[in-house]
């Protein structure tokens, strides 16, 4: 199976980064998809802080389908 690649940003089109995080209070990795564009809305972990997936690929998934267009 290939790599799923990450869709633009749907506020600007720029690019998307995957990032992988530690919970250290319940001890798990959690994944988030956000913008690489400092001037966006999607940039950094603030705007999908209700957004971290256990797998990559749910992220990925997320981040493609545009749910988290909606909570912004």
């Amino acid at each position: 199976m290939g790599e799923v690649k990450l869709k633009p940003c749907p506020f600007c089109g720029g690019e998307a980064e995957l990032t992988m995080s530690f919970d250290w209070v319940a001890e798990t990795y959690n994944f988030i998809v956000h913008c690489e564009n400092l001037n966006c809305i999607a940039f950094g972990f603030g705007f999908v802080a209700e957004a971290l997936f256990p797998t990559s690929e749910e992220a990925i998934k997320a981040w493609n389908e545009g749910v988290c267009k909606n909570n912004g």
